[in-house]
């Protein structure tokens, strides 16, 4: 009886399933929106360069304000600063 056990046939294995198809990467969001006619273009456009405005040519002097007011430039040497807030503690955070 124990030599028919070991005389048994193993059980097939299971196949394994197939792999799933890859999608496709998103086209970078330079490329999105492009027509068709642009379709194959490798052309990219080109960010603006940080740079900073030196306070010499900055014009305040010639901004226009109303009687009892003033401007003056509190920072500087900092590209591509666009919001102001003020702390609650009075602190400027740019």
């Amino acid at each position: 009886m124990v030599l028919q056990g070991c005389a048994t046939a193993p059980a097939p294995k299971a196949e394994a399933p197939a792999p799933a198809p890859v999608a496709a990467a998103p086209a970078p969001a330079w490329k999105q929106g492009m027509g068709p006619d642009m379709a194959n273009s490798k052309l990219a456009p080109l960010p603006g360069k940080m740079t900073v405005t030196p306070v010499s040519d900055i014009p305040i002097d010639k901004l226009k304000l109303p009687p009892g007011f003033k401007i003056e430039v509190w920072a500087t040497g900092m590209p591509g600063a666009r919001a102001m807030a003020r702390g609650d503690n009075g602190k400027i955070y740019i």
